[in-house]
């Protein structure tokens, strides 16, 4: 290998944003820091679809590469894969164009010497998920809330509705009775009639209030 750099990387890691079930694609810029053509070729696993993996890059110029994998079905229990793409690149002869042959035969013929480097393989986890399972909860917290405070204001309705029909019905009770009896029998029967329905109301709703 030759001691001049040929090729500049940006990133220096292949940084995949973790998605499940989804396909995830990545970029990487190669940069050519030489006054030659440059060829490069890109190996890695089958599972990655790297586009273009082979060509030839002008003096002091770039190239972006893209890069596809398919959908990851489960939570990786490590950021750092154990994947790993081999980059090659080689000077070529004085001459050569980008309309040149741009197959694997630039390296097996090559003349100069084959620069290599390896690049790690990094997936990182969407940081915009966590923000949206915490507005999730607020949103849900403020449903609950809302219910609990509507439950409460329909109860408290209910309960003086209950008191209101109760008092009419004691009146019309009241009513029925000075027609079918006596004074004296009916001061008796309201009496009891009126310890009876308060003793079953204020039990009732003494009960109810240290039950809640």
């Amino acid at each position: 290998m030759g001691t001049e750099q040929l090729l500049g990387f940006e990133p220096l890691e292949l940084s995949f944003p973790l998605s499940l079930n989804k396909e995830l694609s990545s970029s990487l810029q190669l940069s050519n820091v030489t006054e030659n053509h440059v060829a490069y070729r890109i190996s890695a696993s089958p599972k990655y679809l790297v586009q273009p993996k082979v060509g030839i890059i002008l003096p002091q110029s770039t190239c972006d590469i893209t890069v596809r994998t398919q959908a990851q079905d489960k939570v990786l229990s490590e950021m750092q894969s154990e994947d790993k793409f081999l980059i090659q690149s080689v000077t070529l002869s004085a001459g050569t164009t980008t309309e040149d042959n741009r197959t694997d035969a630039m390296f097996d013929d090559a003349t100069f010497p084959i620069e290599e480097r390896e690049m790690q393989v990094v997936y990182i986890p969407k940081q915009e998920n966590n923000s949206a399972d915490v507005a999730e909860l607020i949103l849900r917290g403020i449903v609950v809330s809302l219910l609990g405070l509507v439950s409460c204001f329909l109860m408290k309705q209910t309960l003086s509705l209950i008191w209101s029909l109760a008092m009419v019905g004691m009146m019309l009770m009241i009513k029925m009775i000075k027609k079918l009896v006596s004074d004296s029998v009916e001061d008796w029967i309201v009496k009891t009639l009126l310890y009876i329905f308060m003793h079953l109301l204020f039990g009732r709703k003494e009960n109810i209030l240290s039950q809640g």
